[in-house]
């Protein structure tokens, strides 16, 4: 089997989130609570710590460096002060930077943990299939330390659309990526897939949770296309059986399934 393709177009939806479950059957399933889709988390309290300490080293190395080598009297060229007042942060930015990401991070995980309980009860599930994966293995194994993963599906129905989500360290191995043709499974808000023509593809895309099954390449089989025919045509009907789906739309994506 070809290995997973590196080069897809989109950028990564910051709304979306990718999950790995352990089985088709899981991945077919929306956990009970979050804790099984955000990874843990550092604490407020030891990330406010980090930053003191961080802070504490950065005035150390500004007042060792740049006041250390300060010069009052004028003997070197005007620009020997701008120099040095800059030049700590050459290496500090590199310690910053990711400090800052990793409140980022914990806002946009903490924003999901605290709606995830009205996510589920509003969101509807909708088939998809991985057209595109970029994957990134640790040097030192082939332990996946990034993936990227671009998706298609159609919601509404007849109305194509794809959505590029990532994960850091996802836990799986390079052997477990997910790779073009595997089906995906996308709980998205009720109303986001249903907004009007004039609304901007992001704000149709708000609030997504995209998972996958881990099964190994070795481990799949041919009649892995089956089974993922037969999981898409049981999401239409329940979508219909929930009357998200009228009689024709249901009617109209099934014949798109079945070819």
């Amino acid at each position: 089997m070809a290995a997973p393709q590196s080069l897809f177009p989109g950028p990564v939806d910051r709304r979306a989130v990718l999950r790995i479950a352990a089985t088709a059957h899981d991945a077919a399933v929306l956990p009970e609570g979050p804790e099984r889709i955000v990874p843990p988390m550092m604490s407020v309290w030891r990330r406010l710590l980090l930053g003191v300490v961080l802070l504490a080293g950065s005035v150390l190395a500004v007042w060792v460096i740049t006041v250390g080598a300060w010069d009052d009297e004028g003997f070197f060229p005007w620009y020997w002060n701008v120099l040095w007042l800059f030049f700590p942060w050459i290496f500090l930015v590199q310690a910053w930077l990711p400090y800052l990401a990793g409140w980022k991070r914990y806002a946009e995980s903490r924003r999901f943990i605290d709606h995830y309980a009205a996510f589920r009860q509003e969101s509807v599930r909708v088939p998809g299939t991985v057209t595109g994966t970029l994957v990134r293995t640790a040097e030192s194994n082939d332990a996946v330390s990034a993936l990227v993963v671009k998706v298609h599906y159609e919601w509404p129905p007849g109305k194509p659309s794809d959505v590029v989500v990532a994960s850091r360290a996802p836990g799986i191995r390079r052997s477990e990526a997910p790779e073009n043709g595997d089906p995906a499974f996308i709980w998205i808000e009720r109303d986001a897939g249903r907004a009007s023509s004039g609304a901007s593809a992001s704000s149709a895309k708000a609030r997504m949770l995209v998972q996958l099954s881990r099964a190994a390449r070795t481990e799949r089989r041919p009649a892995s296309t089956t089974v993922g025919l037969a999981e898409e045509l049981e999401a239409l009907a329940v979508l219909h059986r929930n009357r998200e789906l009228s009689s024709e739309e249901f009617t109209a994506a099934k014949a798109r399934l079945l070819g």
